[in-house]
């Protein structure tokens, strides 16, 4: 069975040696890797990794054509328990639904992804992971010393990736806007938010519900 050895998969390395395992249905002599949608930056630096890699010989590089077909593409693997490889990103329902696996690239080249993600650059692409880009909470300056109950909270409050891709899948089957999300979210991890408030708040929201 292939399930096992692919699960042994840690690595783009470790990826890129095994074509057999991910076969392109169009062409099974190669693999695939699908890419970004067109004309997004993902896209260029998608192309610039599989350079990078020396995947040309051995795999195919895929355009989804959109981000509804490439999103389709994943969920049709994962419920056919097909083999599939391909870039994403998150917070997003489709990785808080299904259990993707990210692979190890190494550390972060920034000038490397610089230039993997500006299809003028002149310089070869590199191997790179993909840096992270931090969501802040920002709050007008007056507010700690006017609204200091309100700066503690935002002090406290937080989510990770897979939390808000949950949230995310939540939204997504059953077609809720973010009110009616963020209310199943108060309803369902009361071990997460309450820890942002104190009992007596908590105890209001939970009564609000």
């Amino acid at each position: 069975m292939w399930l096992p050895i692919i699960q042994s998969l840690k690595s783009v390395d470790d990826v890129v040696a095994r074509p057999d395992l991910f076969p392109d249905p169009e062409d099974t002599s190669k693999g695939r890797l699908y890419s970004c949608p067109p004309g997004w930056t993902c896209e260029i630096a998608t192309e610039a990794e599989y350079k990078a890699y020396g995947m040309q010989d051995t795999w195919n590089l895929f355009s989804p054509g959109s981000g509804g077909s490439l999103d389709a593409s994943i969920s049709r693997a994962f419920l056919r328990t097909e083999p599939i490889l391909f870039y994403y990103w998150g917070p997003t329902a489709i990785l808080g639904k299904y259990d993707a696996v990210q692979l190890d690239m190494g550390p972060v080249d920034k000038e490397g992804y610089a230039c993997n993600t500006n299809a003028d650059c002149d310089k070869p692409p590199v191997k790179t992971a993909y840096p992270s880009s931090p969501a802040i909470i920002g709050a007008a300056a007056w507010i700690p010393e006017e609204a200091p109950n309100v700066a503690e909270y935002l002090g406290k409050a937080g989510l990770s990736n897979a939390e808000i891709s949950k949230l995310l899948v939540y939204g997504d089957e059953n077609q809720a806007d973010a009110e009616a999300t963020a209310v199943n979210f108060l309803k369902t991890e009361q071990d997460t938010w309450t820890k942002w408030v104190s009992p007596e708040i908590a105890e209001k929201v939970e009564a609000s519900l």
